[in-house]
């Protein structure tokens, strides 16, 4: 069983950063790395980071993780996410994949990790309402029958978040050749509202998988919770936080994270001083 995280630098910057100026923000990537890292090895003892090699010399190296494999990003900036279906390509045994803008605070995955009741892990399940690409099947009928991902008529909406997300190798495998399928025909021009494609590919892609096939699927944050309470207090309950889109440069949570770590893993906090005399103070962030 691996807990792996992934991290591929394009020269295009971020899909979270959208200015030519906002590229040296990047480096602000820094400090959720490294709170997630700090987070990930107190429950699971052990973090295998996949990067690129300008991902390894622009802020990983400056992470203390267990393993590093520098392995380089051959997908365009479109695909930005295929490294992180690239990593799980790498693995030989059952695994978790987290993003790095994903903190954990409590074991929160032992229930798929060390049972065999479940077949896949996801963050959250997001409802119909909260799901903005669901058309997507619709508008695309002919292809995902033609293809053999599913019926469409069994579709009912939903989609994953997968801010974590793991698999047996079996099942990995059986999932990667749906994105696969659907990044071959998004570069194809064969399908209609596509965008955004990041999420069709790896977060629908793996909701129709798990609908065609009857997974059985563990939600980190229950979609029965959620439906209730909403993701952002379920999230504090479960003691799991996942800086969506551009809030992981911002400068008030960053101070956040600074004090967490200050606080939680003293042992540590030189190592971000060590990074901002390298990095954000050369660069002037």
């Amino acid at each position: 069983m691996k807990i792996i995280q992934s991290y591929a630098r394009f020269d295009e910057g971020s899909p979270y950063l959208i200015f030519e100026e906002d590229k040296k923000k990047l480096n602000l990537n820094f400090y959720s790395f490294f709170l997630s890292f700090l987070t990930l090895q107190k429950y699971y003892h052990s973090v295998t980071m996949y990067c690129n090699q300008k991902a390894y010399d622009s802020l990983i190296k400056y992470i203390p993780y267990n393993e590093i494999n520098v392995v380089e990003n051959k997908n365009s900036f479109v695909f930005w996410n295929m490294y992180k279906i690239d990593a799980m390509k790498a693995m030989t045994e059952k695994f978790v994949h987290i993003d790095s803008d994903v903190f954990i605070f409590d074991n929160l995955f032992d229930e798929f990790i060390y049972s065999d009741k479940y077949d896949v892990i996801v963050q959250d399940i997001l409802p119909p309402e909260k799901n903005f690409i669901r058309d997507f099947v619709k508008k695309n009928k002919s292809f995902l029958l033609e293809s053999k991902i599913i019926n469409p008529d069994v579709y009912d909406d939903r989609c994953v978040s997968c801010g974590t997300i793991g698999m047996t190798i079996e099942i990995r495998n059986e999932y990667i050749k749906v994105v696969e399928v659907i990044q071959k025909a998004y570069e194809m021009g064969l399908l209609i509202d596509a965008n955004p494609m990041a999420m069709v590919g790896e977060e629908l892609g793996m909701y129709l998988f798990i609908l065609k096939n009857k997974l059985s699927v563990f939600d980190v944050l229950p979609y029965d919770q959620i439906k209730i309470h909403g993701v952002k207090e379920i999230g504090n309950r479960k003691k799991y936080t996942h800086l969506w889109l551009n809030t992981k440069f911002n400068l008030e949570y960053i101070e956040l994270i600074k004090n967490k770590i200050k606080k939680e893993f003293p042992e540590y906090y030189d190592l971000i001083r060590v990074y901002e005399l390298n990095v954000i103070e050369k660069n002037k962030i």
